[in-house]
């Protein structure tokens, strides 16, 4: 299985995928805000999908994809961000960040777990 990082500073949210995605088999490291997600790449190299909340303090989704990119390890790596907003700014947006997909939140375990496979090719 494989080995995905959370960044959401919704707590319930993060436990909530996170215990969804361990069901499955995924390894998963939670994190709290998108620059404690950076801090975590210093610590490892594995990471196979990203799923990152645009809205988060200290350093938001999109300029976390931004930085995610610039890595050579992970420069194809898939990354999808997690919002409340459906408009076309944020996909814009995250698509020149190199945002591979969009799940709206509330998030529905079902389409967790359908966009993991589906990036993964599970």
């Amino acid at each position: 299985m494989a080995k995905i990082l959370i960044a959401d500073d919704s707590k319930s949210i993060r436990e909530m995928i996170k215990a969804i995605l361990e069901s499955e088999g995924h390894e998963v490291i939670a994190t709290e805000d998108g620059q404690h997600a950076y801090d975590e790449l210093k610590n490892t190299d594995d990471i196979e999908l990203f799923l990152l909340d645009v809205n988060m303090p200290r350093l938001d989704g999109i300029t976390l994809s931004r930085k995610i990119r610039i890595s050579m390890i992970y420069k194809f790596t898939p990354i999808v961000v997690l919002t409340t907003e459906s408009g076309e700014f944020v996909k814009k947006d995250g698509k020149a960040a190199g945002c591979t997909g969009w799940i709206l939140k509330p998030i529905v375990p079902q389409k967790i777990l359908a966009a993991v496979r589906d990036l993964l090719d599970e």
